[in-house]
């Protein structure tokens, strides 16, 4: 099919816009790629995590290891990568909290391919940040000295006992 001569035009007068859009598109689709891959990656890591299967081994790994070492073997479905990013998100990190990393992937994708708004990207990001910190404390204060203190990851353990020392137990 041949392209309008009205668009064929636009194009020939701006073609850093057409780049730009068209880098934006690829961005978006890596976006939203990213996002469904973490997604699966911490539900899997949670998921093996309560029923015994957790890749530990891969906290204490160096990046380059999980990447090139085919030995080692991984219970997540998104692989040696999957296991080292979530472990890296939900364990070391913020939790449950950390799902909002690819929820957040997921709007810029939306809005980068397919120009929809579903929330604005600045306040949302904002606002995100924000409620995975406290999602990661409160989930760290409650389930201290459980096994449900996975849900709150390192981060959320650590700080808990930091505003515990602080403030005490309001």
């Amino acid at each position: 099919k041949s392209k309008p001569a009205k668009q064929t035009q636009e194009e020939n007068l701006n073609p850093v816009t057409s780049r730009m859009e068209k880098f934006a598109q690829v961005v978006g689709i890596f976006s939203l790629l990213t996002s469904f891959f973490l997604i699966v990656a911490i539900a899997s890591f949670l998921i093996n995590w309560f029923s015994g299967d957790a890749d530990d081994v891969f906290s204490a790994m160096e990046m380059s290891r999980v990447l090139a070492d085919k030995s080692v073997e991984a219970n997540n479905l998104g692989g040696r990568l999957g296991a080292a990013v979530s472990n890296f998100f939900v364990k070391q990190g913020f939790g449950i909290g950390s799902l909002f990393i690819p929820i957040w992937l997921f709007v810029l994708g939306v809005r980068l391919t397919l120009k929809h708004k579903i929330i604005a990207l600045g306040s949302s990001l904002g606002f995100m940040l924000m409620a995975m910190a406290w999602l990661s404390v409160t989930l760290g204060f409650m389930f201290r000295n459980t096994a449900l203190s996975i849900l709150g990851g390192i981060s959320g353990y650590e700080s808990s006992l930091f505003l515990e020392g602080l403030m005490g137990k309001m």
